[in-house]
């Protein structure tokens, strides 16, 4: 087993699904970025595959000062990400591949109110782009929409993105679609590593 002890996998008909154990900030990237060097030896992945990134909620309220311990709050913090990402499906489209920007797996967030009327996590559609339902299974929230791939780079990017997307979103939902990335970028007021990273094509970002 290359990752060690800090992954399992489920297989189907020659096609499978690895899955790490909790990763915590730049140690947990560090571990990702060992793990693929052995692993992209031995399997290969496509972009119409997923990558589906968990972030802690009890953690990402904290970080962004909301009381973890409250129900309430907590639903509210999970509405206000699904809808700002909802608003910046256009933009974050253009930091994906193509193939997962309409895909039965990873759908855009359904209306704005349904999300307002959404109460019951155990009732969720897992196949949102944002999968609430992972909530009431592991204290998460899933983010489905990234292609598969093996670029550290391009994985801690992602990562880097979602966590500072949930830190605004928990207080700041944008009031209009945003079409462009740009716009998604100033609203989370990304970095300028992060701003300069997505300015690369996809498909040369593997050898970046």
């Amino acid at each position: 087993d290359c990752l060690g002890d800090e992954c399992n996998y489920e297989s189907t008909e020659g096609l499978f699904e690895l899955r790490s154990n909790i990763l915590r900030g730049e140690e947990g990237l560090k571990h990702v970025a060992d793990s693929l060097e052995e692993l992209q030896r031995y399997v290969h992945t496509a972009h119409d595959c997923g990558l589906h990134v968990h972030i802690s909620v009890r953690s990402a309220m904290r970080e962004a000062g909301m009381d973890e311990t409250s129900q309430s709050e907590t639903l509210l913090f999970l509405k206000r990400v699904r809808l700002a990402y909802r608003r910046c499906w256009d933009g974050i489209c253009e930091m994906v591949a193509e193939g997962r920007r309409d895909n039965t797996y990873c759908t855009k967030p359904e209306g704005v109110a349904e999300i307002v009327a959404f109460e019951n996590l155990e009732t969720d559609n897992r196949y949102q782009a944002v999968n609430l339902e992972a909530y009431g299974k592991y204290n998460t929230i899933e983010f489905r929409q990234h292609e598969g791939c093996f670029d550290p780079k391009r994985i801690a990017a992602w990562v880097r993105f979602l966590w500072r997307f949930t830190q605004v979103a928990a207080h700041r939902v944008p009031e209009r679609t945003l079409e462009e990335l740009s716009e998604v970028f100033d609203y989370i007021k990304a970095d300028d590593e992060l701003r300069q990273f997505y300015k690369v094509p996809i498909l040369a970002r593997e050898t970046t």
